[in-house]
């Protein structure tokens, strides 16, 4: 029963990564035409919705010590510094 608990725990934290890659990518594509209501959200909201991610990552990580948690992790790690990157990508090649 226990690692049932865990194992949800991992793939919660892969859900919210892809969740906020959605949406993030979302933003550019515009398959689902939300830019009139979320304007700026998808790109600054990973940074506080994504270290939840790593903590449900890394509690499944901690007890079943398998890759679904681990993959877990990286993603929302990845996630919480893509905002970062992107204002600071844009920043240094369109000037500030």
């Amino acid at each position: 029963m226990a690692n049932i608990i865990f194992k949800a725990f991992s793939i919660l934290s892969l859900t919210i990564s892809g969740s906020l890659l959605l949406l993030f990518v979302n933003t550019f594509v515009d398959v689902i035409p939300l830019r009139q209501f979320i304007q700026g959200i998808p790109i600054i909201l990973p940074a506080f919705v994504a270290p939840f991610g790593v903590l449900f990552g890394f509690v499944g990580y901690l007890n079943m010590r398998n890759k679904l948690g681990l993959y877990g992790i990286l993603s929302n790690i990845f996630m919480f510094l893509l905002p970062f990157i992107y204002i600071m990508g844009g920043t240094l090649i369109f000037g500030p």
